[in-house]
């Protein structure tokens, strides 16, 4: 049975909100699709629900719930205590998912350290505030307390912001992104969705499970909140892996400026020299300046889809069909072309019938079944008449505007768009432009001081090489911040998330970690392949001639 919240006054109290007994745990079918089958591993899962302040500072504003789920020790004897997870975003819907299969994985995990961590730690996942009670996809799209930045007038609509940089247009895009920042902000839930917020929620979390001190992993955005749990509670983290670290010296505007950039050089250094390798496979030319004249080639309208695709698959570290997206925005843009009275749906069944007859196999096997994630985006008319941005966007927003306090001039967004749309033509730097947070009218949050995190105890950085959501030179700043870390990078390994494409290295750095506590020595490698390593040289050389250059090794 669920507790009602009592907090009288102090933030001491609204810190202690809840008795050990708080959650209700139970089957977690209700709460998941992803609840596991019945049998041992079902029996040692549960979920429930745990009320929390809406606001911290204020006992006023009253109580909301989150969802959290827990995975047991299967070795109870020796067990080492909880570990939480965070698959980033912010506003990741799987937070219950990350942790039940990440335990699973480590379960069946070559390296013996992994399944030692998967069976003594027990597995904790949550869903953030603003996510609602349930993972959207098990019951409803929305749910109690989630946060849906939703209006009953439409969007203001712009073109390309790669391709349309007329005054005009770059006037749509300002104008889009203060609706959307004062739609936003008049959802009562974006008050109380920011880190800060969630750093508290982590924390009464670990206060329920009874556990004086809790480890963390955390991906991506996640690693910006277990960065952030630690600084503010140094002596309640155990182990902190940071996987694909965020810039914490910086804002998010700084994040979110560094990864056009990235895409673009990742593109440039990887997925050219590949499809010009192979120009009867990729069909993109044999020349750096062909695969990009084939580019701008495309139609206006097809390069956004084509975008938005590639970043997918870099982020997934697939350099391959990353080419393949090219290959696909080129052909599409043949087919279009030769049939110009076609329609979305028409154009799917036409592209698909190329790509099982007459393209490359090796194509072909990848472009069939990805053709609508190219075509729909660029030929279905838009239809909508009201504005919804979604659960995850909505608190990607309201957490990166609550967070840190964003440049709020229409001349630098215009001009970093101007300026980005230009250097990197295959990236979505002309977005830059659309900045909601700079409409955003609430003061951010404080944020825990450079003195806080070098207070961090210990922790393990791991990073691949080219990463095009949070880039090495943001996740090295971070290794600079925290003088008790440990930094692993990948070279030559591509995508975001070491935990889904790490190797044998990496993974057992994690488990002497988790299991011996034994970090390496400050900055080391867990080699894959030999592609790019100039440019990890010269990271590494301004870390060896920074102050912590006694730890690179």
């Amino acid at each position: 049975m669920l507790r009602p919240l009592l907090c009288l006054g102090a933030l001491a109290c609204c810190s202690e909100i809840v008795a050990r007994d708080a959650i209700e745990w139970e089957l977690c079918d209700a709460y998941s699709v992803y609840a596991p089958e019945p049998g041992e591993l079902a029996d040692r899962t549960r979920c429930g629900l745990l009320t929390v302040p809406r606001d911290y500072n204020d006992p006023t504003a009253g109580a909301m719930r989150i969802t959290v789920v827990r995975v047991t020790a299967r070795d109870t004897a020796h067990r080492r205590g909880a570990i939480i997870l965070n698959p980033g975003g912010p506003g990741a819907p799987n937070g219950l998912e990350f942790a039940m299969t990440t335990q699973q994985s480590w379960d069946r995990h070559d390296d013996p350290l992994l399944v030692e961590a998967a069976n003594t730690y027990d597995f904790i996942g949550f869903l953030p505030r603003g996510t609602g009670i349930v993972e959207p996809t098990a019951l409803t799209p929305e749910s109690e307390g989630a946060l849906r930045c939703t209006s009953t007038r439409p969007d203001v609509p712009y073109e390309d912001p790669n391709e349309d940089r007329t005054q005009g247009n770059v006037a749509r895009m300002h104008a889009s992104a203060e609706f959307t920042a004062q739609t936003c902000e008049s959802q009562p839930m974006s008050r109380y969705v920011d880190t800060e917020m969630t750093v508290r929620d982590i924390d009464a979390i670990r206060e329920v499970l009874g556990e004086s001190r809790i480890s963390f992993y955390g991906v991506s955005y996640g690693t910006w909140l277990a960065s952030w749990y630690a600084a503010r509670y140094p002596d309640r983290i155990d182990r902190l892996v940071l996987d694909s670290a965020m810039n914490i010296t910086q804002d998010f505007d700084v994040a979110r400026l560094a990864q056009a950039p990235e895409t673009q050089a990742i593109i440039d250094d990887l997925v050219i020299p590949l499809a010009i390798s192979r120009p009867e496979v990729f069909g993109l030319g044999d020349s750096p300046d062909a695969v990009r004249a084939t580019f701008e080639a495309m139609p206006h309208v097809l390069k956004k889809s084509v975008r938005e695709f590639l970043e997918v698959q870099l982020a997934q570290g697939n350099v391959r069909e990353a080419g393949f997206v090219l290959s696909m925005g080129n052909d599409i843009g043949r087919i279009a072309s030769h049939h110009p009275e076609a329609d979305a749906d028409t154009l799917v069944d036409l592209a698909k019938n190329y790509y099982r007859h007459e393209a490359p196999p090796e194509l072909g096997a990848f472009a069939t079944f990805m053709v609508p994630n190219v075509v729909y985006p660029a030929y279905s008319l838009p239809t909508a008449d009201t504005f919804d941005l979604g659960v995850s966007d909505s608190i990607n927003e309201a957490v990166a505007c609550n967070d840190t306090q964003a440049i709020r001039d229409p001349t630098y967004w215009t001009r970093k768009g101007d300026s980005y749309a230009a250097l990197y033509r295959m990236a979505s730097g002309g977005a830059m432009t659309h900045r909601p947070c700079m409409y955003w009218t609430r003061h951010a949050a404080s944020r825990p001081s450079p003195g806080d995190y070098a207070r961090i105890p210990r922790a393990l950085i791991l990073q691949t090489e080219h990463d095009s959501r949070t880039p090495l030179p943001g996740a090295m700043s971070t290794y600079g911040a925290l003088p008790n870390a440990a930094m692993v990078v990948l070279p030559g390994t591509t995508g975001h998330g070491v935990i889904a494409r790490g190797n044998a290295c990496s993974f057992g750095k994690i488990g002497n970690y988790l299991i011996h506590d034994r970090l390496p020595e400050g900055l080391s490698e867990c080699r894959g392949s030999a592609i790019g390593n100039e440019r990890l040289e010269r990271l590494v050389e301004q870390a060896t001639r920074s102050p912590r250059s006694s730890r690179v090794r």
